[in-house]
Order: structure tokens, then C-alpha cells, then sequence
């Protein structure tokens, strides 16, 4: 893939964090508070327009995305449901930002969600 494609999926992922982060927040934010995580997945190895490609790369995704969201990982119902939520936030917004078909077909069942958001 370009540089253009990964930098642009780099800002996706990162921007979906902070977003399922700002919205999960269970305690007040402080000026010191700690950066939003975030994790690149590469996918310059994959030809995502092909479905084994952009399954791979899902499955990245759903890795990166479980990955820095299980702060938020509790016994507690209202913390496993602020960590699924930022599971489901982060992995729609990368998918989204990838704007591949073959991509967009695995989370979403089907390729017209790319014109969506």
C-alpha cells in the first residue's frame, strides 16, 4: 500500500480511540491525564482488495483494537460495556478509513457503508 493509505488509516485509528476513549471516560479528565493509546496496523504486506487480504487485515484490526482498549477491562458490567464499545468504535472507524470493499464487506455486510461516514 502508498504511504498516503497507511498515514490516512495511521490518523483513523488514532482519531477512533480518542473518540471511544473521550466517550468511555469513567473518572474526571485531568490535565496530566495519559495520552490516548493507539496502535498501527500495518497492511503494506496485504492486497486488501482481495477477501483473503482484507481478511487478514480484519483480523489486524480486531487484534490492535482489543489490544488498547482492555484498559478498560473489568469483571464490572459497566467497564466490559465501555470496553466493547471502544472494540466496536475503533474497529467500524478503520474499516471505514480504509474505504476498501472487500474490508467494509467483513465488518459491515456490505461495501455501501463506504460512501456512508
Amino acid at each position: 500500500m502508498n504511504y498516503s493509505l497507511r498515514k490516512k488509516f495511521h490518523v483513523a485509528f488514532c482519531c477512533a480511540f480518542a473518540a471511544s476513549a473521550m466517550c468511555g471516560m469513567t473518572a474526571p479528565a485531568r490535565a496530566d491525564a495519559e495520552a490516548i493509546p493507539a496502535k498501527t496496523v500495518r497492511f503494506d504486506d496485504l492486497d486488501i482488495t482481495k477477501p483473503a487480504g482484507a481478511q487478514i487485515l480484519y483480523h489486524r484490526i480486531q487484534a490492535a483494537a482489543r489490544q488498547v482498549c482492555e484498559r478498560y477491562s473489568s469483571r464490572d458490567l459497566a467497564l466490559m460495556a465501555v470496553e466493547r464499545t471502544c472494540v466496536d468504535h475503533a474497529i467500524d472507524a478503520a474499516v471505514r478509513n480504509v474505504n476498501a470493499a472487500a474490508l467494509s464487506e467483513l465488518r459491515f455486510g456490505s461495501a455501501l457503508h463506504l460512501a456512508g461516514k
